[in-house]
């Protein structure tokens, strides 16, 4: 302490103080907040689990639609190519049976025809003209015409 009056030094602030305890906290785990937590926790790495599931097999059946779609696309083109070459075939045989020689052979080996020689030309010689004679028509009753129409679509 101070002396009044005097000019002497306060001692009391080069004594050692009594340290200041601070006071003990004790912590108190409070058993609902840590099941909340521990479920909160459960529930988010379920959650994640799951979302990651449903993209695996999304992905496995993405594969598989795109695996048979590959396959139905090869049989196709497998499919195609036969037909090309089966048309090719066609088409050549066509073209060799359309051939005037070929047509020549079937003609004479099959339906025994020969070909023509000078003895069997003849010329024919047409001195008038060619001419047609339409038939007078006679003017006749109703019932007549309409006999004549049937006749000739029934020709038809």
């Amino acid at each position: 302490m101070v002396t009044e009056g005097s000019s002497a030094y306060n001692f009391e602030m080069f004594e050692p103080q009594k340290q200041r305890t601070q006071p003990q906290f004790k912590v108190v785990q409070n058993k609902k907040m840590e099941r909340v937590r521990t479920r909160n926790f459960i529930l988010k790495v379920a959650t994640y689990v799951s979302v990651f599931f449903v993209g695996v097999i999304s992905v496995l059946f993405n594969q598989i639609a795109i695996t048979e779609i590959t396959n139905e696309v090869s049989n196709k083109n497998a499919e195609l190519n036969t037909l090309q070459n089966e048309y090719r075939m066609l088409e050549a045989q066509l073209e060799s049976s359309v051939a005037l020689t070929n047509i020549e052979e079937t003609v004479t080996r099959q339906l025994g025809l020969t070909k023509l020689d000078s003895s069997q030309i003849t010329y024919l010689s047409l001195s008038e003209e060619d001419t047609y004679t339409i038939p007078e028509e006679k003017q006749g009753s109703l019932w007549a015409r309409i006999k004549q129409v049937v006749e000739y679509i029934s020709a038809q």
